[in-house]
């Protein structure tokens, strides 16, 4: 469905407390070294979600939204895509990082994969509200990659995120929601119409949401304006996002 815009009630606050701070978690990956990030509330077993980062990497925002996330009750890990001592500070340090997950998706889904396995070790998983696995932009894609391949993976959300050689969704047995927006230049026009067919044949498992005046980007508070990309944030349709996302992981969650 294609929403309109609409001003809504504010999002919970993004900021670091000390009740909601984020542990540093090296693991290994033969001979690779990666560092994802670990929050957890006070309940003993709460849902968990895995959030993939964006193309620019551990950022603060993504830290944000993971700290918020801890703040509404879920556990959540982080994982590292790109490696421990890999931390762009702008567009041109990430691209080669980027461009080479991009053209080895095996590579991508191997990182995904072992997040995945990373987050429920930390959580000692043992618990009947499953795992979302949710991510923006490039981690819409890792989202998407890894949804099939846990059992336990009861929710995927992907916003403005591509799919890459994903071409099979309609074999997931977990439930989708998939955001986006009609201005966004980034994700072809082809993976959209997938998104579409999947929700108009999947309707009771698939979600797919359509703001009609965004782009690509638009829940990213750091992203720089790219007319020619479709690249803004935006702060209503990002609050309006968020509240979606939280409200289905709860509902899986069944908080």
């Amino acid at each position: 469905m294609v929403e309109s815009e609409g001003a809504g009630t504010g999002m919970t606050r993004l900021e670091k407390t000390g009740s909601r701070r984020l542990e540093r978690i090296s693991y290994p990956a033969g001979e690779e070294a990666f560092q994802g990030l670990f929050g957890t509330p006070k309940e003993s077993r709460p849902p968990l979600v895995v959030l993939f980062h964006e193309y620019l990497g551990m950022e603060q925002q993504t830290m944000d939204k993971a700290m918020d996330l801890v703040g509404q009750g879920f556990a959540v890990f982080v994982p590292d895509l790109y490696g421990r001592n890999i931390r762009p500070r702008n567009h041109q340090e990430a691209y080669p990082h980027y461009r080479y997950l991009k053209a080895h998706p095996r590579v991508m889904a191997e990182r995904a994969q072992l997040g995945v396995d990373q987050a429920m070790a930390c959580v000692n998983f043992q618990t009947q509200a499953g795992i979302a696995v949710l991510g923006f932009s490039m981690g819409g894609w890792a989202a998407l990659g890894v949804a099939g391949w846990h059992p336990d993976i009861r929710l995927a959300v992907s916003v403005y995120g591509y799919l890459n050689g994903l071409t099979r969704l309609d074999r997931l047995a977990c439930d989708l929601l998939i955001i986006h927006g009609l201005r966004d230049k980034i994700v072809a026009r082809s993976d959209l119409r997938m998104f579409q067919d999947l929700a108009g044949r999947c309707r009771d498992r698939c979600d797919l949401v359509l703001y009609d005046r965004v782009g690509h980007g638009f829940c990213n508070p750091s992203l720089e304006p790219d007319p020619v990309l479709g690249n803004f944030y935006d702060k209503a349709h990002h609050e309006k996002a968020w509240r979606r996302i939280v409200a289905a992981v709860k509902q899986m969650g069944q908080l």
